[in-house]
């Protein structure tokens, strides 16, 4: 009850993953994430609860897998894939607390567009874009993310926020400043504010604040 939290929830991202594939006719995915990460493998959970509601079939090899792997060796992962028959692939990197981010950006390499790829947010990286500068075509390779500076529904935060703090600002950037605004918003409401006032004002169905993912 007194838990808040501005990012998406793993299921919103997981229906969005879901979708896309659906949308370019892929119902066959294997993934790859970290089982040791409690994000990555609820994301995991998820997706394929949701895939499989909607018709759909998720797998796992289970050699290769565990996107977390030291050893992962990408091109016999790509070739593994190869063999299941499916035609998409699910990368689930965790917060960069392994090397797994940099295993799917080595996968993504293997794939050569062959297969469709989709990631949640975790994937989005300047490695990834620099990567991607090195492939002949990227067409087959979607990542979710909740917010980006060129579609902000504050159009002046990203560029406010880059004057201050001299260079690009990212989505951990918009959701630290969507909580401030929440908290700074909860205690203006406040005559006398507390912990209890700020839990009640917050949980209130009429309350609302405006940031830069949206109200």
């Amino acid at each position: 009850k007194f838990f808040f939290r501005t990012a998406p929830t793993t299921s919103i991202e997981a229906e969005s993953l879901v979708n896309y594939l659906l949308k370019v006719g892929q119902k066959e995915v294997v993934g790859f994430y970290n089982p040791n990460s409690p994000f990555t493998a609820s994301l995991w959970e998820e997706f394929t609860r949701i895939l499989e509601v909607k018709g759909g079939t998720a797998i796992r090899i289970n050699d290769f897998y565990d996107l977390s792997k030291n050893d992962l060796n990408a091109e016999k992962t790509i070739k593994a894939v190869d063999q299941t028959g499916k035609n998409a692939i699910a990368l689930i990197p965790d917060g960069q607390v392994t090397n797994s981010l940099q295993n799917a950006i080595e996968m993504i390499k293997a794939n050569q567009d062959r297969h469709w790829i989709v990631g949640p947010w975790t994937l989005y990286d300047r490695r990834i874009l620099e990567a991607a500068k090195q492939l002949k075509s990227v067409e087959k390779l979607a990542i979710s993310v909740f917010w980006h500076r060129l579609t902000s529904f504050d159009k002046k935060f990203p560029e406010n926020a880059e004057k201050l703090w001299g260079g690009e600002v990212n989505s951990r950037s918009a959701l630290t400043y969507d909580a401030s605004r929440t908290l700074i918003k909860a205690l203006e409401m406040q005559p006398e504010p507390s912990r209890e006032g700020m839990q009640k004002t917050l949980v209130a169905p009429n309350f609302q604040a405006e940031g830069a993912t949206g109200i």
